[in-house]
């Protein structure tokens, strides 16, 4: 029948228990938890495998304290996605997708760089929700609303809306001086700049060739993070 999609059901046994990713207990575990994400979600890609659903319920924290990617059963075969050019239903989770995802389900089509967008959702979402910020109360909720909640609806068979995320990724939004720990207004803020140019937004500070790195952590916490796997593998 036109316009149903036909599934297989099938079950996957991991040998690694994980806790999810809101229950970290310092902005460094959650930085260096989903910067281990993004390195498995790459290596991945690299192999011609693209996860399609980088989201908060799909983060886990690992027993050596390393982070883990989970159901991959909407991942995608990176040569399957060029012969189709799109899909024919949304992939990933509307919470976190990519504004460019929400906009234009149907035309746009989902890449690498719409994963990357979900993991700068996936920290601005966890930091609001769980960190020390200037925003409490209705000024928190307001800001969750509008970048996170929000009116959807479904068009045959996408989801679409998330009015205030495109609204705010189109002006740039600036997380300056809003968290209470400095690396995640930096973190926030230099993301926001990288994907502002998705958005026609400009960029406020520097050249956007600069400023393309996922993490702008200091070189001493990268160093610190090596050294502690290197110890896990010794």
């Amino acid at each position: 029948m036109s316009g149903i999609v036909g599934y297989r059901p099938y079950r996957v046994l991991l040998d690694t228990v994980g806790i999810p990713v809101f229950t970290f207990t310092s902005t460094r575990q959650l930085i260096s938890v989903v910067w281990d994400a993004i390195e498995g979600h790459y290596k991945a890609y690299q192999a011609g495998i693209l996860h399609g659903d980088a989201g908060v319920w799909n983060i886990l924290i690992g027993p050596d304290g390393c982070g883990l990617m989970i159901d991959w059963d909407l991942a995608n075969k990176l040569s399957d996605l060029a012969k189709s050019g799109q899909h024919k239903y949304r992939i990933g989770t509307g919470q976190f997708a990519s504004a460019a995802m929400l906009m234009k389900p149907r035309t746009h089509r989902h890449v690498l760089a719409e994963d990357l967008e979900s993991f700068l959702h996936v920290i601005t979402w966890l930091a609001l929700r769980f960190s020390k910020s200037d925003l409490a109360g209705d000024a928190l909720e307001q800001r969750l609303y509008q970048l996170y909640g929000g009116r959807s609806w479904c068009q045959g068979n996408y989801d679409v809306g998330g009015d205030g995320r495109v609204s705010a990724m189109m002006q740039r939004p600036s997380f300056k001086n809003v968290f209470a720990t400095p690396i995640l207004n930096t973190l926030t803020d230099n993301l926001n700049d990288v994907f502002a140019v998705c958005y026609k937004a400009t960029p406020r500070t520097g050249d956007l060739a600069s400023s393309l790195v996922l993490f702008p952590v200091s070189s001493a916490f990268l160093e610190e993070k090596r050294q502690v796997r290197a110890a896990r593998l010794a």
